[in-house]
């Protein structure tokens, strides 16, 4: 997965996230600056504790938020005609995916991180600068 890289304020691997329970949903928080942030990470979900996991701090509409991420490789400069922008809903209802970056080993997906981010971007994100 790839995402727009104007977004990216720092890639980090030292500050902490925690999960924690409230009621029946889980709330999870990164530490930017000493203050909490949103975080999302797709795949496992993470219970009730700390964890120190690499993530992405991204500006999204003057907000701070945290993308975890497995790993990060790096970074590519595309030209807009190298991007097949999606055009199947069937497959992507949410909209979560911007476009498609076919390398000679597979194909990558660039996610629209505002809509990925929408839900939490609605409610509960830290206004930069807060």
């Amino acid at each position: 997965m790839a995402i727009d890289a104007r977004y990216m304020v720092r890639v980090t691997t030292t500050e902490s996230i925690h999960a924690h329970r409230i009621g029946d949903r889980i709330h999870n928080t990164a530490l930017y600056k000493g203050q909490p942030i949103p975080f999302m990470k797709f795949g496992e979900s993470l219970h009730n504790k700390t964890y120190h996991l690499p993530m992405l701090i991204l500006l999204i509409k003057q907000r701070y938020v945290a993308f975890v991420v497995e790993e990060v490789k790096g970074d590519v400069t595309l030209s807009q005609e190298a991007v097949e922008v999606a055009q199947e809903k069937e497959y992507d209802p949410k909209n979560l995916i911007h476009g498609i970056y076919h390398t000679e080993s597979g194909a990558v997906l660039i996610l629209d991180i505002e809509q990925v981010f929408a839900p939490i971007l609605n409610t509960k994100a830290l206004r930069s600068g807060e």
